[in-house]
């Protein structure tokens, strides 16, 4: 969702730093494994930042054309994000369709896991080789991958490049819409 809809706006380097939460390291991972009351703290810290980041969201460029035009031709479209519901509410409320389903980090396991979309596979009764999972980050794709889908990875300007774990590689909204119409 957040580098992928929008542009990326959540400092993850800063939040590792608060977190203490090495780059190498998965953030809900190592929060998982920590005390109730410890994992309670940490992810209100993490709410935070993605509030925070809420105030300055930005929809990447033509995402409502695009996926009006992806809707149009039936293409069935769903989130899989690593952010809290209250936070994919707020962000997907400002996208002129409906995803379905939307999954959250309450489902677990999380991303690279392919649990997420092995779950969107059996719900839309796809076939692996029929889904093209789209992300910014290298959960995304080996998400995709680990599920047997197609991926796609959306670059976004001076951020690292995950292009390599990747099918496909686009940079924006409007050169997905020609690789898939």
């Amino acid at each position: 969702m957040d580098g992928t809809l929008t542009v990326p706006s959540i400092d993850f380097a800063e939040l590792r730093e608060v977190l203490n939460i090495s780059p190498e390291q998965d953030l809900l991972g190592v929060t998982s494994s920590y005390s109730e009351e410890q994992k309670r703290r940490h992810l209100g810290i993490i709410e935070r930042y993605e509030q925070e980041a809420l105030k300055n969201s930005r929809l990447q460029p033509d995402v409502n054309s695009v996926l009006n035009a992806f809707a149009a031709a039936n293409i069935k479209m769903g989130v899989i994000t690593r952010n809290s519901v209250d936070s994919a509410k707020k962000v997907l409320s400002l996208i002129s369709i409906e995803f379905e389903p939307i999954l959250t980090r309450d489902f677990v396991p999380v991303k690279p896991d392919p649990a997420p979309i092995n779950y969107i596979l059996e719900y839309w009764d796809l076939q692996p080789k029929n889904v093209l999972m789209v992300g910014d980050y290298r959960d995304d794709l080996l998400c995709g991958k680990n599920a047997g889908t197609s991926t796609c990875f959306f670059s976004n300007p001076e951020k690292v490049s995950f292009a390599e774990l990747a099918d496909f590689t686009v940079s924006s909204f409007a050169e997905l819409k020609q690789m898939i119409l």
